[in-house]
């Protein structure tokens, strides 16, 4: 992914925050404008050259999964360099959400099909949730319910993350790509609404 490219998903990750209402939204202005005079925070140098998953939470520190170096970076409020740097034990971390709590759920992209949870200062993750093939979009709703979107199964499923022995549900997707209700197309980002209405 190019700088250019991560521009784009950063705009499309706030333009999807303001779209609907969850638990750990930032309170963006509804007269926000673009800031001609913005700065640059991160490069090739400080993500790597395929950066993927980007989160803001409720207090505007930025989270951006470097897949190429197998990490993750975390830029508090008002930092211009990453204030911490996580090396995790999972390769290629694709997608992030981060809870209310700090909390923060990575999936990794075609190594172990897996969802890692990081909690705050820890030293290791813990899997979470694991499937068959890339999660490319998840997303923790307010009752700790963990979503992913799996692309290559055309599905979006989910668990219950209070409760270790719940098995994964589909929620939308019936494993044929499409435009039918019941069918989806390559789903890579997901939202999940107050009304736990699913959109991907």
């Amino acid at each position: 992914m190019s700088v250019d490219s991560f521009y784009l998903w950063l705009i499309f990750l706030i333009v999807a925050q303001a779209s609907g209402v969850s638990y750990n939204r930032p309170k963006l202005d509804p007269y926000a404008i673009w800031n001609p005079n913005a700065i640059i925070f991160a490069n090739n140098s400080t993500v790597g050259a395929n950066p993927r998953g980007l989160f803001i939470n409720k207090n505007n520190s930025i989270y951006v999964t470097d897949q190429v170096n197998n990490q993750t970076h975390i830029w508090l409020n008002n930092t211009v360099n990453p204030t911490t740097t996580i090396y995790g034990s999972m390769p290629n971390p694709m997608c992030i959400f981060v809870t209310d709590n700090d909390d923060m759920y990575v999936s990794d992209y075609n190594a172990n099909n897996r969802v890692d949870k990081w909690s705050l200062n820890a030293s290791i993750s813990t899997p979470v949730m694991y499937f068959s093939s890339s999660c490319l979009g998840l997303f923790v709703d307010m009752n700790n319910t963990l979503y992913c979107s799996l692309y290559n199964e055309h599905r979006v499923v989910k668990k219950q993350l209070d409760d270790n022995v719940s098995a994964v549900i589909i929620v939308a997707g019936n494993g044929s790509p499409g435009s039918s209700p019941n069918q989806l197309n390559g789903p890579c980002g997901i939202f999940v609404t107050v009304d736990f209405d699913v959109c991907t």
